[in-house]
């Protein structure tokens, strides 16, 4: 199974406990009764939301992508601090959940295409069959793609939420004002 990241600071016992719960759950041929105490326990416990503790699908794939061992340790590290860059350039912190969402998605593919882009250039560089160099290919147009379409829905979102703020914004302006037009007093 792929690494989930728990993020455990703060309400002590209960994190652990769950912690333990999803460490014993999240197994590959986990045992049922494993997974029905984890369910029971989220149940229980639904107001702590402690499912947004764990990584979400993009981060989780990351930490995979991330896990190949054809990716020497020092490329890792750098690759790691550049992803958080790019978050932090694209304004996750302060972002709305949905561009939150699409930020995450848009470093994953980022991080897939420069894997694919260095696989590529491995490869390219061996003497390799025409099957193989164009498989490689293949998948080099696929993750500039995704990417491409990654970076332009984020672009289009927020475009669409600006809009929606300036009409929202005008519209407030102008019920404001005409509140003002109503309570100002008549001219003699």
């Amino acid at each position: 199974m792929a690494v989930v990241e728990v993020e455990m600071s703060g309400k002590g016992d209960l994190y652990k406990e769950f912690g333990a719960l999803l460490e014993r759950a999240n197994k590959t041929n986990a045992r049922p009764a494993d997974v029905q105490k984890l369910t029971r326990f989220l149940g229980e416990n639904e107001a702590e939301n402690l499912w947004r503790r764990v990584a979400g699908v993009c981060r989780t794939a990351e930490s995979s992508l991330l896990g190949d061992d054809r990716i020497p340790a020092g490329l890792r590290e750098c690759w790691k601090r550049r992803m958080a860059a790019l978050r932090r350039e694209l304004g996750h912190a302060d972002a709305p959940q949905m561009e939150k969402l699409l930020i995450e998605h848009a470093v994953v593919c980022w991080l897939r295409l420069n894997l694919i882009e260095t696989f590529n250039a491995q490869i390219l560089n061996q003497n390799v069959s025409l099957i193989k160099a164009t498989f490689w290919e293949k998948r080099l147009v696929t993750a500039q793609q995704r990417f491409t379409r990654a970076v332009e829905t984020l672009a289009k979102v927020r475009t669409l939420t600006a809009a929606t703020r300036l009409i929202e914004s005008r519209t407030e302006a102008k019920r404001v004002g005409s509140l003002r037009l109503m309570k100002a007093p008549e001219a003699a």
